[in-house]
């Protein structure tokens, strides 16, 4: 336990197990050999883009509960039948301000409804999306107030995909959408143009405070957040 009244773990996975729903889970900067199983409803943040890295097999990152918050990570270097970097078998989770690259599947998603996906980076993976009796949703929930090449715009936004083979609006935004699965006509609405890092967004300030607040825990890599110290 430290001055912020978190318990502080030295992996990912020794402070999701020990976390209960609605706690909160912040990982610092680092590459962490993990295979993440996420069956709680909490909120994992990642601080300066925390890699996982499945090590060539398996799933980086598997959503196995609904209302999961996942925001933060490099997911990277899965590899096997129906495993990805984020690979979510649950609904009603948020999964924004990712890095999902060199996967066989960026994200796989089965038997899922209505996650917010949104803010995300698809790179160098086999396949961006594999999706099996799945319908979600791929952009913000609602319009966001951001600045783009140092001019602000507001308007809802998807995901950077590294094959988007549309134009780019002067907002940023592709001017087509971008494919999800065309059998069921779903698709990212507003894709990205450049990697989301480059749409500065309001809601930064959050992150950013977060950040100030981690870097006065010195010599700690995983942070959990009891939902009950936070209230």
């Amino acid at each position: 336990m430290d001055g912020s009244g978190g318990a502080d773990f030295s992996g990912i996975q020794e402070a999701i197990n020990n976390a209960s729903a609605d706690d909160t889970i912040i990982v610092h900067s680092g590459v962490y050999y993990e295979k993440i199983y996420v069956n709680k409803s909490v909120t994992l943040k990642g601080i300066g883009y925390p890699v996982v890295d499945a090590n060539g097999s398996g799933s980086a990152i598997t959503l196995n509960a609904d209302g999961i918050t996942l925001e933060g990570f490099n997911a990277t270097n899965s590899g096997g039948w129906d495993c990805a970097g984020i690979n979510v078998i649950s609904s009603n989770n948020t999964i924004t301000g990712n890095k999902v690259c060199n996967n066989s599947d960026g994200i796989h998603l089965s038997f899922s409804r209505n996650n917010s996906i949104y803010l995300n980076n698809f790179i160098n993976n086999t396949f961006n999306v594999d999706s099996y009796a799945s319908t979600n949703i791929w952009n913000s929930p609602e319009e966001i107030t951001y600045t783009y090449n140092r001019t602000t715009y507001a308007s809802y936004l998807g995901n950077y995909w590294a094959d988007y083979k549309g134009r780019a609006d002067a907002n940023g935004i592709g001017d087509t959408p971008y494919s999800i699965d065309p059998e069921k006509d779903e698709c990212d609405l507003y894709p990205l143009m450049t990697p989301f890092e480059n749409y500065i967004c309001s809601e930064s300030d959050t992150e950013v405070a977060a950040t100030a607040n981690m870097e006065t825990i010195a010599k700690t890599f995983v942070t959990l957040l009891k939902e009950s110290e936070r209230t």
